[in-house]
């Protein structure tokens, strides 16, 4: 009897196992095949088998009697195969005549089963339509491979992918969603590597994998596949190597010269979710909020405006990110970069003055892109600056720039740190970039600053108790505070997007709106929480 496994209902469930044959079917199958081959490839020619299998045992268990069908005449003694019975075998024990009026004449035979089971009786010589009547085989057709596929991918592939990296002693290699067998690939050994190594840092920026290969010399013989898959696998597996693209281009770099603001998020830009109302923010701070381009806010999270080569846009840039070398990515700024699934992704900064160009890093999942630390310095660009982004023909090329003016010295607010307290004085600056005024801030003494933020991240204190003893400083230089000042300045205490500083604002007493984003504080109606 056919097995309940050789069953389509059983052969693809979720229980179904990917078998040690199994494993070894698809060693053979790549072998023969001779070149790496995605999971799908895998799958499918395993679906093949399978169903060539239960096919074969289809035709073995038919060929073993008489296949029953109520419309047939058979003899005692004769052996009969049900398919609609999982393949039972049994032999006709009797005949008798049949008695049913619905029906024209026909016998009854007696069937006794194979293994002891009960005797059965079954009608026979039936002149009447009966879906047993139909071919045998057509009636056990399956799905074809394809649709089977496409049915269980979803269990199937994990499975396989599974008992892949189980047998260890087969040598499946796996690469970006392709399997391959080792003692298939070509040797890239230390002194390929090495030299791997010196084309990177010859050119000073990630490479192609086909780059690399122009130098490596491997043996002509061998398949281009299988020389790019065998080099990938072996920088993959040195610690020295990044792949900083994508699984279907990757781009190799030395991790090495990866900068550490690029692996892990700057200090300074960490945040820790704040819950709030957003219902209740005063509607011009709602309006003030969507001036403000900030990674961190919950108003990031809204689809990206779409870009074209040329398209300009201008930010300003705020104290965490002019201390931490970056600019975020905001719904936008976000699509004035290449798209990537590498969580690193290498593209060239392009100073809009010069010409000349940096390398920059964007760390799409954490909201920001690092590389311009040194040009901030160098073009003395204080927070507040307005910076703006330009979109080149080349994905990967983003022209970065701000708007000179001939220098002169301002008035700008300057962050002290006294006393364990940010206080602020106006003092006189040279200035040589346009500003929003609002937001433009000096800063003395940064590292005192540091120990603030150090010191205030380890308070954990809530927003409002922050800005009670933020506001009467600010006030000190001016009583009417701008809603964007109280914002720019309270993140060079603690990273913190609008949403949060603004809901507290807006439910206070002691905050009053005072038209145009102005505010002032009465420290007499405060109701503390």
């Amino acid at each position: 009897m056919i097995h309940q496994k050789m069953k389509d209902a059983d052969m693809w469930s979720q229980k179904a196992a990917i078998s040690d044959d199994d494993a070894t079917f698809l060693y053979e199958w790549l072998h023969a095949h001779g070149k790496p081959c995605t999971i799908k490839d895998l799958t499918l020619a395993l679906i093949e088998r399978r169903v060539a299998q239960r096919a074969k045992a289809i035709q073995t268990e038919l060929s073993k009697g008489e296949v029953y069908q109520p419309g047939k005449t058979f003899q005692v003694g004769q052996t009969l195969i049900f398919p609609a019975l999982d393949f039972a075998a049994g032999a006709v024990a009797s005949i008798r005549e049949g008695v049913n009026p619905i029906y024209p004449l026909f016998k009854v035979i007696q069937v006794e089963f194979t293994g002891g089971e009960k005797t059965r009786e079954f009608p026979a010589e039936l002149d009447y339509p009966h879906k047993l009547n139909a071919d045998v085989l057509s009636t056990l057709e399956s799905k074809s491979p394809k649709e089977i596929y496409q049915e269980h991918k979803a269990s199937l592939e994990p499975a396989i992918e599974s008992k892949l990296a189980e047998v260890a002693d087969l040598g499946f290699a796996q690469l970006n969603g392709r399997w391959f067998l080792r003692e298939l690939m070509t040797e890239v050994h230390i002194g390929h590597r090495n030299i791997a190594e010196a084309i990177i840092e010859l050119n000073n920026r990630p490479v192609s994998t086909d780059e690399i290969l122009k130098e490596l010399d491997l043996p002509a013989e061998v398949k281009a596949d299988i020389r790019r898959f065998s080099a990938e696998i072996a920088l993959r597996g040195d610690e020295r190597f990044t792949n900083v693209g994508n699984s279907r281009e990757p781009l190799w770099f030395l991790s090495r010269l990866i900068p550490p603001a690029a692996l892990q998020k700057p200090q300074r830009l960490a945040s820790a979710p704040i819950a709030f109302d957003r219902d209740a923010i005063h509607p011009i701070l709602q309006q003030v909020e969507g001036e403000i381009d900030d990674e961190t806010s919950d108003l990031a999270a809204r689809a990206p405006e779409k870009r074209k080569s040329g398209d300009k846009v201008t930010l300003v840039l705020i104290y965490p990110h002019r201390r931490a070398g970056t600019l975020p990515i905001t719904p936008r700024t976000r699509g004035f970069f290449p798209e990537s699934e590498a969580r690193v992704l290498p593209v060239r900064l392009i100073d809009g003055r010069k010409g000349e160009s940096m390398n920059g890093w964007v760390i799409a999942g954490e909201g920001y892109v690092y590389g311009l630390d040194a040009w901030y310095a160098k073009n003395q660009i204080p927070a507040g600056a307005y910076v703006s982004l330009q979109r080149t023909g080349n994905p990967s090329e983003i022209i970065v720039d701000y708007s000179p003016r001939r220098m002169r010295r301002e008035w700008v607010r300057v962050a002290h740190a006294e006393d364990g307290k940010l206080t602020f004085q106006m003092t006189k600056f040279p200035i040589e970039c346009e500003y929003d005024e609002m937001m433009l801030v000096g800063e003395d003494q940064a590292s005192k600053l540091d120990a603030l933020w150090i010191a205030e991240e380890d308070r954990k204190r809530p927003v409002l108790d922050i800005l009670l003893d933020l506001f009467p400083e600010l006030a000190k230089l001016n009583p009417l505070v701008h809603a964007k000042t109280i914002y720019a300045t309270f993140n060079i205490l603690r990273r913190c997007p609008p949403g949060p500083i603004f809901y507290e604002l807006s439910i206070n007493p002691c905050f009053k709106e005072s038209g145009n984003g102005y505010w002032t504080f009465d420290a007499n109606k405060l109701q503390k929480r």
